[in-house]
């Protein structure tokens, strides 16, 4: 997308928005072979008992009403969007205002930073969060929690940096913090839930992007009154530190788990562990086999599997 500005220059913002709906097109075409083998694949699962009204109602009934760290959860999913977005839409008309005539130079910076610390963050806080989930699922919320809130430090480094070099090194840190949340997230809100509203839980989330699209309007009310500086100081960082509360919410709201022990962690590696939905299961199988054991010790017949 920041690539964009350089197109702009070149044939203009009319013909940068066909190209970009054109892409977007071809994009399209070349799902189509995906969904058609996915929709071949599903098997009718309505009856006369049930309707897809009352299946999407009990699915956000659920996902709303079933606990309250799901809400909070939610909660600091819209805040993030809000900042994400927020930054997306001004970030290129603060840099011509902090430092113009070097647009070409932010595009070209841009795109390396999203794609390199953007990657960067994403894997290493995935990666993160599965060591975290080894004492529970909910502490892989640390990960949020600590990536937003420097993320909001960055983000104001950025904003205040003298000269443009500086605002790109700060603008790629911001990047790193804020980029670590999305896996983790997705985890804990599968983990929170039944699996039964999974999909209803996954579209929801995805909705809530339409009320992250209420911060850029709030930068632009504001802004017309006071400094754009000044505005995306306060209103950005306040939304990563206000999603960051609400992700430390989430982790102390969230349901208790018993940690691993060291024999069910040897049972399975780091990378290849049970899903907390299965750990009872295997933990049960564990204590058959230890029953099992203890049967061929005292010479007595072990008892059915």
């Amino acid at each position: 997308a920041a690539l964009s500005i350089l197109l702009d220059r070149v044939v203009g913002w009319r013909c940068t928005l066909h190209i970009s709906a054109a892409i977007g097109v071809v994009l399209v075409l070349m799902s189509i072979p995906v969904l058609r083998e996915t929709r071949s694949q599903l098997k009718p699962t309505l009856t006369h008992q049930s309707s897809w009204i009352g299946d999407l109602r009990q699915s956000a009934r659920l996902v709303f009403l079933s606990q309250p760290s799901v809400r909070f959860l939610l909660l600091s999913s819209v805040l993030r969007f809000g900042a994400g977005l927020s930054i997306a839409v001004w970030l290129a008309p603060w840099v011509r205002l902090a430092h113009p005539g070097r647009e070409a130079h932010f595009a070209l910076c841009k795109a390396l930073i999203s794609i390199v610390a953007g990657t960067t963050s994403a894997l290493c806080g995935g990666l993160l969060s599965d060591l975290l989930s080894r004492g529970g699922e909910r502490r892989r919320l640390v990960v949020p929690c600590v990536g937003l809130t420097l993320a909001a430090v960055f983000w104001a480094l950025a904003i205040r940096a003298r000269s443009f070099e500086a605002a790109m090194f700060w603008l790629l840190l911001e990047f790193v913090g804020a980029e670590c949340w999305f896996g983790p997230t997705i985890t804990v809100l599968q983990h929170l839930l039944p699996p039964a509203v999974h999909g209803g839980a996954q579209g929801i989330f995805s909705t809530l992007v339409l009320l992250g699209n209420l911060a850029p309007l709030l930068i632009g009310a504001m802004q017309r009154t006071q400094p754009m500086p000044q505005v995306l100081l306060l209103v950005v960082p306040a939304l990563y530190l206000g999603s960051a509360l609400s992700f430390g919410i989430t982790m102390v709201l969230a349901p208790a788990e018993q940690p691993l022990s060291s024999k069910e962690m040897s049972y399975a590696s780091p990378s290849q562990r049970p899903a907390p939905l299965a750990l009872a299961a295997v933990r049960e199988r564990l204590l058959e086999i230890d029953e099992a054991e203890r049967a061929r010790q005292d010479g007595s017949p072990s008892p059915p599997r």
